[in-house]
């Protein structure tokens, strides 16, 4: 599903490591320790000490103030002993020596293994993409839906729930996707004929017909809200889905309408005045009809018409073709 390169690293552990805290110098470090004695006590230069370490002149000068005030425990790197940012979860690491450890694979290889690790980590290993509105007054997300790819379904899926579950809104932020704005800015001449006075996308069709603005955020900043949301929603859901044992995309978009109130419960704030900008959805709004993609075809003496390489036959007795 959501998921994100995963880097696993089996740690050995030295003597002289003290519950992640290193107390005793390596060899690197005595060398660089007798190099920096010999430097203070006069027998090299700071040249000479410098070539031996393979540093600069300046560094091997800060290196003898700081054994100076410090002491021998100064050539031990500043690092150690810290947790690094990206060190995997305590428990993470105790399931993946679980699994290592089983007699089943024995034999397994690193890249068997790492693939075994996928499947009981993250289920479907394919990646999806998760289509999502939230509104910039209440941060509540209004929809959410996941296919394989960005596209114009999953966007009207969004859509559609936005409009059932929230109303529809005075207008929408939305980046530079050719679904949302035409590439090209010119008209067709069958555009023209129609009365078509400025170029659009099917769903800025859809958007125009009830009223709603589609405003071109040009940058991930303009978006900020919505960006902010993917990151709290890459980390949480990775996390939902293995909990309830989700691993299909059929799955996943269930469980999302039931995860949203949930989330909306969490991270939703008051808006600053209570008067809602949604407008409810009229009843003679056929919602269907409305999130339609739309193609003009021309009917042939077979009474059938081609979209996307696929031929449909129109079932009339009527000869539509003129």
């Amino acid at each position: 599903m959501i998921r994100s390169p995963c880097k696993i690293i089996l740690w050995k552990v030295h003597p002289w490591y003290n519950g992640g805290m290193r107390t005793v110098m390596n060899d690197k470090e005595e060398f660089k320790k007798a190099v920096i004695e010999s430097c203070i006590n006069g027998t090299i230069t700071v040249k000479v000490a410098a070539d031996r370490l393979d540093f600069s002149e300046r560094y091997v000068k800060k290196l003898k103030a700081r054994y100076k005030k410090i002491g021998a425990s100064s050539m031990i790197h500043g690092n150690c002993g810290k947790q690094p940012k990206h060190t995997i979860n305590a428990n993470i690491k105790s399931k993946i020596w679980e699994i290592w450890s089983t007699p089943e694979l024995e034999e397994c290889n690193f890249t068997h293994f790492q693939e075994i690790l996928e499947e009981d980590f993250y289920g479907d290993t394919k990646e999806y993409c998760l289509h999502g509105f939230i509104d910039d007054a209440t941060h509540q997300v209004t929809g959410l839906y996941m296919c394989e790819n960005e596209c114009m379904h999953g966007y009207l899926e969004v859509t559609r729930q936005n409009f059932k579950n929230f109303g529809v809104p005075l207008a929408l932020y939305a980046d530079g996707s050719s679904i949302f704005f035409p590439k090209d800015k010119k008209l067709t001449i069958e555009e023209q004929l129609v009365g078509i006075t400025e170029p659009t996308t099917q769903y800025g069709r859809m958007m125009k017909y009830l009223g709603v603005d589609l405003i071109h955020a040009g940058s991930s900043q303009a978006k900020g809200r919505v960006e902010r949301l993917w990151n709290t929603l890459h980390d949480r859901l990775r996390t939902e889905f293995r909990r309830h044992n989700i691993t299909t995309i059929e799955e996943a978009n269930e469980f999302l309408k039931t995860y949203i109130p949930k989330f909306n419960k969490r991270f939703s704030i008051e808006p600053k005045s209570q008067k809602s900008s949604f407008m409810r959805l009229t009843k003679y709004v056929n919602l269907d009809y409305l999130l339609s993609v739309k193609y003009t075809r021309t009917v042939d003496v077979s009474n059938c018409i081609s979209i996307s390489g696929t031929t449909f036959v129109i079932d009339t007795k009527e000869i539509l073709h003129k």
